[in-house]
């Protein structure tokens, strides 16, 4: 454990100015069933269908069709016609078709009136006419290539030339390969159905000509390497692993004599080693000490001399490092060493380095890493944003990295059913909106009042296939409790009768068990393990408490029994409740509410539903039936008279079936959704919640991403209808202000002077439009600064936000001053006002919207006439609830703003406001953050940014009147924290970007000497930038510090939320949300009580001064412990001897302590 911590960067901020060009008109296309039929008529919705194919989705084929129907459709249609030609020309340059050239020469010839479009047509024409320069570096390019059949995910590899595909196909488990040109597929494996075998293959990987493919067969024991030729015939075992061992293959080496693999033994133990792709022949090429992880992926480099991978660098970390080794063994290097979690890829075809993804900035981008001479050839450089939950699937020769797209989005939902019919009611509902296809295994609690269920917020590869999160939801206040854990994943969440804890199957590098967890604390404790082949595979507790039912299955198929078990919690004694010795068979299990009867039924295609008393004896059968799915739960409804199950249906959907205890015919409940699991019966017998994919399954895709190297070319590539770059020539170290309508020029508080400037974004001078700024001046009685700041929609005016500061008494005022400067005009305000938070000039120019914090009362929101100078209140909002950002609307009609929904949430919604009537309606309503950026120039459409994905993205959603019009659709993921800055007259969204650089670290000490031992290193290693503080516990085992969350981009030094972290585990508890239901705004200072079990804190509200406050680690509850006047401030505070006493040092008014 390091001896010292500190903090470090404080006040090192990086600002940048961006902009970004939003084709917003045509990024969706809406979907509601209202007036569907007219607009599929509509020559504008369908050039949106196209654009959205084409900058979206990527379906570069289906966009030219589309662009076909309008061109058919619409000729007349001029300035449409032109955009569809000239998007197709660009859809058949991306495809290297030489239509391209026809498309752009149709459009100048034909719709030469549509200046712009021809402009760049010809621009198109002339640049396909000119031969290459040498040295041009292609664009980056992102396209699908194949929609995968309805099978799950996908476990294979491109072909060196790209043209075909080797996959499991999960029809029958085979092998498969598909030409991905044209999309015909077959299979190199004939095992025969899952009837007549239940073996399969695995992962793949072709050899470098192109001949070969070794791929993993699982025979029902083990995982064997076996290679079949890419033409099919019989294949040739090269590895056969016995005794529970397990393999999986990585790659071939250039010279295709050896292939890649990873192999761990019974104990858990794992090495990297090489086949010889001739006879067999094992060479260990590196040894793990102790249990150690599968690697996501590892390469051959393109020289065949060195090995690159990822691991996890310690034994139960969630994060993964990459590392390169000899390919004939050797040393160990780290390529990439950093706290977030760091994910090869592969390597770039000349070898110049490689690529990889990581989640270092929030959400799981592409970056790339020089490697020179087995050593880091420097610092990494982004490549791409928001590649979210894909899989790799493996590099071409041509240097085209292929993946899988279309992630497992598991969600719980809440059905209402008929509590006599059962029948459901209506259509079921997401319970969980916050982190959405990441959430599974839900469980209400005995009483009712909960909802316990798992969930991750990784974005890693599928991340939802691995949830590590135990959550605890309020169904009353939608309050939530997350725990987090150091297991690979969790599973069957089960409450104890008394609610106070949970039974969770957990996965762990050792194996898997049950743990038991305490609903309060998270704390978890290990009840039983599955030990060397056993496997557990479903549970339950006993009405009393005191017993602990599970299923155990004893060796593989098919020698393997099955027992299901009932363990006493007390002393560990178990007994056989039921034994079945056909190999091979699963059962899944479930206690009747009364805790009496057992229910449990197989997962064999013949299924059998059976009753029996809970503590042993005779079953009898409650239903037979056939069904072919792989999985069904069982859950007793609430009155225990009858058993909730599942039956499969065609696309991997199910429906809700139930049946009597005591037997009978079945009845269908009227739900039907894909991939159903996990069934939990509320106790009034009204609701059931289980987990989805949804209405459909979602299907596969595979896409490629084209010259993704060097980095300096793809980060130049950008979209056709989005693109970003910073401004050459930002303001001086300011992340504020706003555009003018044209994009010429930046208004901002200049700081150095405290005046409102100008700036000229072509030239990058400064003009100052003020001369009352008091910054640097000396004697001054009254400071006095410039604020925020709006343009005028001529450009011509700008009125901004004016602080005076006079003794105790500040005001502010809101002034307009023209583009060339002069005395700036005052506008009326209203007595009392402290600060304006943000400002909106309509597009008619006749009215201003500020919203402003009073000095005592509610915010509000005015509008203010820049010609009369008369105001009047639209809105008065509860003391913490102000509006971040206003927006007009083009019609200068309605007001758009995002505001907290109650003082209680720290996630911001969106509102529209119609100026006439006053009246607020929501637009964007959602448990995520969302803040607003700006509307598209017809008013059709509102951008906004949202995390509702886990990660911050962009989002668009329709408008029509004051009402929003379809569901959003997210447009681009993976964006930075941003401060909208205004949008311009050709529909660029101009944003500032800040990034802080305060973090916490640690370092080694000399224990004799007190010096540095060591380098320093980060020490959180997420939300990076963001982190303050550092307050070792008295024992030293956990860190106390407070941290910066949520979206807001400014301030990024100011801690709103207290962590203490786990130093022996990486575990943490946060209180984020807790604080913000007090109206804590900012934080600071932990401290711990000499015993350790409780942390000292300031906060401070919005406005009000410091306090002192003290977090109980046992309860969790919070409460304020000094309190000072309005003229005092908290500057200090420490514990007294035995922490008895509790000591604060406050300054006064006139300065003294």
């Amino acid at each position: 454990m390091p001896d010292l911590i500190v903090e470090i960067g404080r006040c090192e901020m990086k600002k940048s100015i961006l902009m970004a060009a939003i084709a917003l008109v045509s990024a969706v296309v809406l979907a509601s069933p209202d007036g569907m039929a007219q607009r599929a008529q509509s020559a504008e919705v369908l050039l949106g269908t196209a654009l959205h194919q084409e900058e979206v989705e990527g379906d570069l084929e289906a966009a030219i069709e589309t662009y076909k129907r309008i061109l058919a459709a619409f000729p007349d249609n001029r300035p449409i016609a032109a955009q569809a030609l000239l998007h197709m020309g660009r859809c058949y340059e991306r495809l290297g078709q030489g239509e391209a050239r026809k498309a752009y020469e149709r459009l100048v010839r034909e719709y030469a009136d549509q200046a712009e479009a021809a402009a760049q047509a010809r621009t198109r024409l002339t640049a396909l006419n000119k031969p290459a320069p040498v040295s041009r570096e292609p664009a980056l390019s992102i396209r699908k290539v194949w929609t995968a059949p309805d099978m799950g995910n996908v476990e294979g590899c491109p072909s060196p030339d790209g043209r075909s595909l080797s996959f499991t196909d999960w029809e029958t488990g085979d092998l498969a390969v598909v030409d991905l040109e044209t999309g015909a597929r077959r299979r190199l494996t004939n095992k025969g159905g899952w009837e007549e075998s239940e073996e399969f293959a695995m992962f793949s990987r072709w050899s470098p000509d192109g001949r070969r493919i070794a791929y993993d067969w699982w025979d029902g024991r083990s995982m064997d390497l076996r290679v079949v030729s890419a033409q099919g015939g019989p294949p040739r075992t090269l590895l056969d692993n016995k005794n529970e061992e397990w393999s999986q293959v990585y790659d071939w080496s250039p010279d295709s004599r050896h292939i890649l693999i990873f192999l761990e033994d019974e104990t858990g133990q794992g090495r990297i080693a090489r086949i010889a792709a001739s006879d067999g022949w094992v060479e260990v090429v590196k040894t793990f000490e102790g249990p150690a992880r599968f690697s996501h992926t590892m390469r051959f480099s393109p020289d065949g001399r060195h090995i690159a991978y990822d691991r996890r660098e310690e034994e139960r970390a969630a994060e993964c490092d990459i590392f390169l080794i000899p390919a004939g063994g050797g040393p160990e290097v780290a390529l990439v060493d950093h706290p977030a979690h760091d994910q090869l890829i592969g390597w770039s075809p000349g070898g110049e380095g490689i690529l990889f993804a990581s989640d270092r900035s929030g959400s799981l981008d592409v970056w790339f890493l020089a490697v020179s001479s087995g050593r880091p050839g420097g610092a990494p450089a982004f490549v791409k944003g928001g590649v979210d939950e894909i899989v790799p699937l493996g590099v071409t020769e041509n240097g085209s990295f292929y993946y899988a797209q279309g992630r497992t989005m598991l969600d719980i939902y809440l059905a209402t059913m008929d509590r006599q019919s059962g029948k459901v009611l209506e259509r079921p509902e997401k319970a969980v909106q916050r982190f959405e296809g990441l959430n599974s295994w839900p469980e209400f609690s005995p009483d009712g009042r909960f909802l316990a269920y798992v969930s991750s917020y990784s974005r890693a590869f599928q991340g939802s296939l691995k949830p590590n999160l135990v959550c605890i939801r309020s169904l009353e206040t939608g309050q939530e409790r997350v725990f987090t854990t150091t297991f690979n994943r969790l599973a069957g969440t089960r409450w104890s009768p008394d609610g106070r804890s949970l039974y969770l199957a957990a996965w762990d590098d050792q194996g898997m068990g049950i743990y038991w967890t305490d609903a309060q604390t998270g704390d978890m404790t290990m009840v039983v393990r599955a030990d060397g082949p056993q496997r557990i595979r479903s549970h339950d507790v006993s009405a009393d408490g005191r017993t602990l039912v599970f299923v155990r299955q004893t060796g593989p198929p098919p020698e393997g029994s099955l027992r299901i078990v009932s363990r006493d919690l007390a002393t560990g004694e178990e007994k056989d409740l039921f034994t079945h010795e056909a190999g091979g068979q699963r059962s899944v299990i479930a206690l009747s509410p009364d805790g009496e009867r057992l229910a449990f039924v197989n997962l064999d295609e013949k299924r059998a539903i059976r009753v029996m008393p809970a503590t042993g004896g005779p079953s009898r059968d409650v239903l037979a039936y056939e069904d072919n799915g792989t999985f069904t739960p069982l859950e007793w409804s609430a009155d225990g008279k009858s058993i909730f199950f599942l039956k499969s249906m065609p696309r991997k959907q199910a429906s809700l079936w139930r049946v009597s205890a005591e037997g009978g015919e079945a009845q269908e409940l009227g739900l039907t959704m894909a991939n159903v699991e996990n069934l939990s019966a509320h106790p009034d017998g009204t609701r059931l919640a289980f987990t989805s994919t949804g209405p459909e399954i979602v299907t596969p895709s595979i896409w490629v991403m084209e010259n993704f190297t060097p980095p300096a070319s793809a980060a130049a590539a950008a979209p056709a209808t989005m693109t970003a770059r910073m401004l050459e020539n930002p303001p001086a170290d300011t992340p504020t202000g706003a555009v003018s309508p044209d994009g010429r020029f930046f208004s901002f508080w200049d700081w150095r002077t405290d005046d409102l400037a100008v700036r000229d974004l072509r030239t990058g001078q400064d003009r100052r439009l003020t001369d009352e700024g008091t910054a640097g001046r000396e004697g001054v009685k009254v400071s006095q600064r410039a604020g925020i700041s709006t343009w005028s929609a001529d450009g011509k005016k700008i009125a901004h936000a004016w602080y005076l500061h006079e003794a105790d008494l500040a005001r502010s005022e809101l002034r307009i001053v023209g583009i060339d400067g002069g005395k700036p005009r005052v506008l009326p305000l209203g007595d009392g006002i402290r600060e304006i938070g943000s400002l909106a000039w309509s597009p008619d120019g006749e009215s201003i919207a500020a919203s402003v914090y009073p000095r005592t009362g509610p915010t509000k929101i005015i509008l203010i006439s820049p010609n009369g100078g008369t105001a009047r209140t639209l809105a008065e909002l509860e003391r913490e609830i102000i509006a971040t950002s206003l927006l007009f609307s083009p019609d200068s009609r309605h007001l758009a703003y995002d505001r907290l929904p109650d003082p209680q949430s720290p996630e911001r919604d969106i509102y529209l406001m119609d100026i006439d009537s006053g009246e607020e309606a929501p637009l964007v309503r959602h448990p995520a953050d969302d803040y607003l950026l700006g509307w598209s120039r017809d008013g059709r459409w509102l951008v906004f940014a949202s995390d509702r994905g886990g990660a911050l993205g962009l989002w668009i959603v329709g408008i029509a009147g004051a009402k929003a019009q379809g569901e959003p659709r997210l447009v681009k993921p993976g964006i930075d924290r941003i401060l909208p800055l205004g949008l311009t007259r050709d529909g660029s969204l101009y944003y500032g970007v800040v990034r802080a650089t305060e973090d916490i670290f640690a370092v080694d000490l000399d224990p004799a000497t007190g010096k540095v031992a060591g380098t320093f290193r980060n020490a959180i290693g997420q939300y990076e930038g963001g982190n303050f503080t550092p307050c070792y516990s008295p024992d030293g085992k956990s860190l106390a510090y407070v941290s910066r969350r949520g979206n807001s981009p400014y301030p990024t030094n100011v801690g709103n939320a207290l962590c203490i972290r786990s130093l022996e585990t990486g575990e943490e508890r946060v209180f984020y949300k807790e604080l913000w239901r007090l109206g804590l705004r900012w934080v600071g200072g932990p401290r711990w009580s000499p015993d350790g079990r409780y942390i000292t804190f300031a906060g401070s509200e919005r406005i009000s001064r410091l306090k002192a406050y003290r977090l109980d680690l046992r309860t969790g509850e919070i409460v304020c412990i000094l309190s000072y006047g309005p003229d005092e401030q908290l500057t200090g505070a420490a514990y007294g001897p035995g922490g008895t006493h509790y000591f604060g040092r406050a300054n006064v008014k006139e300065g003294s302590a």
